[in-house]
């Protein structure tokens, strides 16, 4: 039972993940802007998030943060998407979004899955039959 909430867990992490892309792209859209600014903000503010993410928050990112710096990412990334939500006069749902943020985050802290992926230097073996070719003599599967 413990295992199928720590997996529902992970997967409410991507979709709060997948959220905040569409609500920074909804806010673009209903700002009062002229149609170049909507579609420039409706568009041009999910590719910031998603660059932003995938260089200091992506599991298999070199650059990603940890400890308190990463926290203040995510409080920072997902936040917005609260923020976007709230002043885009959508505000339960705005409120809704930040409740499960802070349920998803003391749940992962607290089972620790944070660390739930391999670091990004990690050699990763694709296939059970590779070959390790760093280590002379090494096959897979050998220790």
């Amino acid at each position: 039972m413990l295992a199928l909430l720590k997996n529902a867990n992970l997967g409410l992490a991507l979709l709060l993940e997948i959220g905040v892309l569409a609500a920074l792209c909804y806010f673009g859209f209903v700002v009062e802007a002229s149609w170049p600014g909507k579609i420039g903000l409706g568009l041009g503010l999910p590719v910031v998030a998603i660059v932003i993410w995938a260089i200091f928050g992506a599991p298999t990112s070199r650059r990603r943060l940890k400890g308190f710096p990463f926290l203040l990412l995510q409080i920072i990334w997902f936040g917005s998407a609260a923020v976007a939500l709230y002043l885009a006069s959508q505000s339960m749902l705005a409120l809704i979004f930040a409740l499960l943020f802070v349920l998803n985050t003391v749940l992962a802290y607290t089972w620790d899955q944070k660390k739930a992926f391999p670091p990004a230097n990690a050699k990763l073996k694709r296939y059970p039959h590779e070959v390790d070719h760093c280590t002379p003599g090494a096959v897979a599967g050998e220790k």
